[in-house]
């Protein structure tokens, strides 16, 4: 399910962001749990943005279909 993935994705990220709030870090452990972070930002954004070119051609395919009603 591609939904828990990106709120199992969410989650972890949120995760490490409080980690990185509460806990005290050195520099490298907290340069490596942005690094984790930042990673799974972008697996979510990437998520996003497929999720919304698949919207968009559903939205497109019921445009054409209506119009092609109206003919």
């Amino acid at each position: 399910m591609e939904n828990s993935n990106y709120d199992e994705l969410l989650e972890q990220a949120n995760e490490i962001i409080l980690s990185m709030e509460k806990d005290n870090l050195s520099i490298n452990q907290l340069s490596q749990k942005l690094e984790e972070a930042y990673s799974l930002i972008e697996k979510l954004k990437l998520q996003l943005f497929e999720t919304e070119a698949q919207v968009e051609q559903i939205i497109n395919s019921r445009n054409t279909f209506n119009n092609s009603d109206e003919d």
